[in-house]
């Protein structure tokens, strides 16, 4: 028969108990990031051949399934290069990695036609769906805004306002508040239904206010600033349930809330 395991009630675990818990954790954690997450993501994740990343892979570590390229997958190792650059400013190889994903985006994200980002590309970069989704589009702001603030490229400051200001100018619901959130190529809202021209959600704007917390820490300027406490009223007081205290998931443009359903593009 097994033995019993017993361990001390709460009120016995003492500070110190407490506090060599966390260094142990913070010690694996730390181990688990430097020696296996990160080496992995380096040397695995770049696409030497084309640029950008590859973001699947088999249980070997071998690029597997889907090379075609998403915004939002793109500009997450962009973030995620860019934060370790800012964390191990010594390591030349994230700033590096990040510039990589960043010169990708540009080139092969960017419409330099009507502005803002492509929602998916094939794995060299030639655009398969052209859409405009905000969900990715703040998931650029907050990638490129992470990565100037880590590498003082100015080339993701400017790109990062460039696509604030197109959201302000196309998907800004100045009638009911917050923005519109699935849209084509030329900025056009989205037809209803699956592809969600006629719904925003709690999971959209909670990015949006991820990217503009960013983006108004890197540029300084009130304009992102003030957009940034307008998308935190608007999910406090049109996406939560004020009874419950719980965020709601999907609503129609005036914010009454729908049951989610599966959307297009996410």
């Amino acid at each position: 028969m097994a033995a019993k395991i017993t361990r001390a009630p709460f009120w016995e675990i003492t500070m110190n108990d407490i506090s060599e818990r966390l260094r142990v954790s913070l010690d694996e954690l730390t181990d688990h990031l430097e020696n296996g997450i990160i080496p992995f993501w380096l040397k695995n994740g770049r696409d030497a051949e084309c640029g950008g990343f590859f973001t699947c892979f088999d249980d070997h570590g071998r690029p597997s399934g889907d090379t075609n390229k998403y915004l939002v997958t793109q500009t997450r190792m962009v973030w995620g290069f860019s934060a370790l650059a800012g964390m191990y400013p010594s390591i030349k190889a994230y700033a590096n990695a990040a510039a990589n994903g960043v010169s990708f985006l540009i080139r092969h994200f960017w419409d330099y036609e009507y502005g803002g980002w492509y929602w998916k590309t094939a794995r060299e970069g030639s655009a398969i769906d052209r859409g405009k989704v905000v969900y990715g589009q703040s998931f650029v702001i907050y990638a490129l805004s992470e990565y100037t603030l880590s590498t003082r490229d100015p080339t993701g400051l400017e790109y990062a306002k460039k696509t604030f200001d197109l959201l302000q100018k196309f998907c800004a619901d100045t009638y009911n508040g917050g923005y519109y959130e699935n849209l084509e190529r030329d900025w056009t809202v989205s037809e209803p239904g699956f592809a969600a021209g006629d719904r925003k959600s709690l999971d959209t704007h909670m990015h949006l206010m991820e990217a503009f917390t960013t983006l108004a820490r890197c540029s300084g300027l009130e304009i992102h600033r003030r957009k940034l406490i307008e998308v935190i009223s608007v999910i406090l007081d049109k996406m939560t349930n004020k009874k419950h205290g719980c965020g709601l998931n999907q609503f129609t443009i005036d914010f009454s809330p729908l049951p989610a359903i599966n959307i297009r593009r996410t």
